[in-house]
């Protein structure tokens, strides 16, 4: 895997929070206004148009749904697998703890922890790829 997909992975879990946050949240929902709809439609190439407000909106909206399906499935993989690796998505990548206090929290060696790390990086990677967030 590469570092920019590495990278990108660890901030979509430590986005998680505030994701779903912001997914709860439906007052960032752009109002349509008095815009009248029965009438011809005139193009201007401003580009500020409610219309382009409500799609930028949704397009947000698909990107949040996609980044909270990754951790959440990642989570509950590792969840059913039973081996405490959910615990250490959490404290490791969602609460953003260190190496050390991930150690003594999840009571596992340093090698341990790069290989959780790194099987939990792939397996949000695969999920990314089935759901077209990551291409290629």
């Amino acid at each position: 895997m590469r570092k920019a997909r590495e990278k990108l992975i660890t901030q979509i879990f430590s986005r998680y929070r505030q994701n779903e946050k912001e997914l709860l949240e439906d007052l960032n929902f752009p109002t349509l206004g008095a815009t009248d709809y029965s009438k011809i439609s005139v193009q201007s190439t401003k580009g500020n148009t409610q219309e382009d407000k409500i799609i930028n909106y949704a397009d947000r909206r698909t990107v949040l749904f996609a980044e909270k399906f990754i951790v959440e499935e990642t989570l509950q993989y590792f969840h059913l697998e039973g081996h405490g690796r959910d615990r250490f998505v959490r404290f490791f990548f969602i609460d953003g703890n260190g190496w050390i206090a991930t150690q003594i929290e999840c009571n596992i060696c340093e090698r341990t922890l790069a290989y959780w790390r790194r099987d939990v990086l792939e397996k949000a990677e695969i999920l990314g790829r089935d759901i077209g967030y990551f291409k290629g």
